[in-house]
């Protein structure tokens, strides 16, 4: 989670105004103290492509202090941030299952059968016909153990997907 920023983004595209889709989107991390950070919805413009300002979204942030911008809370009811050890078990939801399961960066450089245990973790969570998003993990292995859980990949092309996260890589940079 991070930063809470990815949920956000994926809130903003889907987000009723522009789909007629009203997204509830829950966050899990191990970190306590990323899930504080994500519960403050404040972000700065390195969190923004370059080519958009987060002046296009006033109807979602209010600038605060200097360089920063803040989700409207009117917002803030569409999301729920948890502590979850995803590695140890399934989190524990009144959802049992979800359309999209989205986990970025956690099982990098992890071995195998700790992305085997948390790919299933993740993938007991998506509801038939929903979909998984997986960064990381052993090239080779995780699109293999995706499709063994029935699941059809979306993307072959690893350079596409990478390209597809340029903001991610270059914020944390």
């Amino acid at each position: 989670m991070a930063d809470g920023s990815e949920a956000v983004s994926l809130f903003l595209a889907l987000e009723s105004k522009t789909t007629g889709i009203k997204p509830f989107i829950k966050g899990f991390d191990f970190n306590f103290e990323y899930i504080d950070r994500a519960a403050q919805f404040t972000y700065t413009k390195n969190h923004f492509p370059p080519e958009i300002s987060p002046h296009d979204f006033l109807e979602y942030f209010e600038p605060v202090l200097r360089n920063k911008w803040k989700l409207k809370n009117e917002f803030w009811p569409c999301f729920s941030y948890q502590q979850h050890d995803i590695l140890n078990d399934t989190p524990k939801t009144d959802v049992s299952q979800y359309d999209l399961v989205m986990c970025n960066n956690l099982i990098i450089g992890w071995n195998e059968e700790d992305c085997r245990t948390t790919i299933a973790n993740l993938a007991n969570q998506v509801k038939e016909g929903g979909l998984i998003v997986l960064g990381g993990g052993p090239l080779g292995f995780v699109h293999l153990e995706i499709i063994s859980r029935g699941f059809t990949p979306l993307f072959d092309d690893i350079e596409e997907i990478h390209e597809a996260w340029t903001v991610q890589r270059r914020f944390y940079e």
